[in-house]
């Protein structure tokens, strides 16, 4: 059986978007383990929640360090940086994700 993906309303007429694309749908469980790793308590920080860090997004994502580093240069993916620490918020890779969605051919 296909695995559904559901998106929520993006466009002005409320419609809810469903793709059932496997890739897609393998990338929303991806992001959903990601969003799981970020809330789980880490350290004193960890009330900040929705945060992952590079090691987090290339194991999630199966992508190399280049690539990663790539995505940041050329703006694809938002971050932060502090000192050497850089991190995601967990809602920019879904916005990502949503925002460079292509639907297949059918």
């Amino acid at each position: 059986m296909e695995d559904i993906v559901r998106f929520e309303p993006s466009d002005d007429n409320g419609k809810m978007v469903e793709c059932p694309c496997p890739f897609v749908a393998e990338l929303m469980k991806k992001l959903t383990v990601l969003d799981d790793m970020a809330k789980k308590p880490k350290d004193k920080f960890s009330d900040i929640g929705g945060w992952v860090d590079n090691q987090d997004v290339m194991l999630s994502f199966n992508i190399s360090r280049n690539a990663l580093q790539n995505m940041r240069s050329n703006h694809k993916i938002p971050y932060t940086k502090f000192g050497s620490k850089i991190v995601y918020s967990t809602e920019d890779i879904a916005k990502m994700l949503k925002r460079n969605y292509k639907e297949g051919k059918k």
